[in-house]
């Protein structure tokens, strides 16, 4: 699949069938993920894959809006390392920003389903991932992102918005 179809082409996808992800496949989404940019070269990512169904039960508790971490076949929680971001630095959040979709673009690549569900700045969804998996301080749970077969397929949506784009030319910004 080429790249730009299967940006064009991802879902947020929040039900699955039972078929199992397999340990290279969630090699090959973390590798994504650990391709992305990151201002100063930092790359603040650390990464929990979580298979057990004890774990994604944890998870799945962790956020309102997380409860399909029960029936995916595995969660991938982006996690940032403060230890390896310079002092004062705000771009640790672009960084596994990025990270998180390289993530679930690739997840489209290989016929996966997947969701974005935020963790921060939630003091209380990070501090139950950080209990549930004794995580120390310096890793902040940025993201979790269940993945598993899509249990329907996503039906393609143009997005494209014209009026949302502003061109400049001559100096001014058209509106």
């Amino acid at each position: 699949m080429e790249i730009i179809s299967s940006v064009m082409r991802r879902r947020s996808c929040r039900e699955y069938t039972q078929a199992a992800v397999t340990d290279e496949q969630l090699r090959q989404l973390v590798a994504a993920g650990m391709q992305a940019p990151s201002a100063r070269n930092e790359r603040p990512w650390e990464f929990l894959v979580v298979c057990s169904e004890a774990g994604k039960q944890s998870l799945a508790q962790a956020s309102p809006y997380a409860k399909m971490c029960r029936n995916a076949a595995a969660v991938i929680v982006v996690l940032a390392n403060m230890e390896r971001i310079a002092a004062n630095s705000p771009w640790w959040v672009q960084d596994v920003s990025a990270c998180t979709e390289n993530i679930l673009i690739r997840a489209t690549e290989l016929g996966l389903g997947a969701v974005w569900l935020g963790m921060y700045p939630r003091q209380d969804r990070m501090q139950a991932i950080r209990e549930a998996f004794s995580l120390p301080e310096r890793c902040v749970p940025f993201a979790a992102i269940p993945v598993g077969y899509p249990a329907k397929e996503a039906q393609y949506e143009d997005r494209f918005d014209e009026t949302r784009i502003r061109w400049v030319r001559e100096g001014k910004a058209t509106v």
